[in-house]
């Protein structure tokens, strides 16, 4: 008896995470959000790498030196594209 009661709330423990947390790993289409061509606007351009969609945002070299480095930002966090601009412009102006 103990061990149905145990296994019952086991189980009942299992469901209500599972209804808690799963909705949350799943998009959804109707709830506003963007997905990654939404999120970097109309003009971006995107390079398959590996299969993966890579956003790519090439700001042209001003320097005098006639061999610009190159400098390539990776970044993991999914945010919305115009709060890496102003960290693009910064830093493509550090490296003139």
């Amino acid at each position: 008896m103990k061990t149905t009661i145990k296994l019952l709330g086991y189980g009942l423990l299992t469901v209500l995470v599972a209804l808690l947390v799963v909705p949350f790993l799943l998009p959804q289409s109707g709830s506003g959000t963007l997905d990654h061509r939404q999120s970097a606007g109309p003009d971006a351009v995107f390079v398959e790498i590996n299969g993966l969609e890579v956003h790519v945002q090439h700001t042209p070299y001003t320097g005098a030196d006639s061999n610009p480095p190159l400098l390539v930002l990776l970044d993991p966090i999914r945010t919305h594209c115009d709060d890496k601009i102003n960290v693009f412009q910064r830093t493509s102006r550090d490296f003139r």
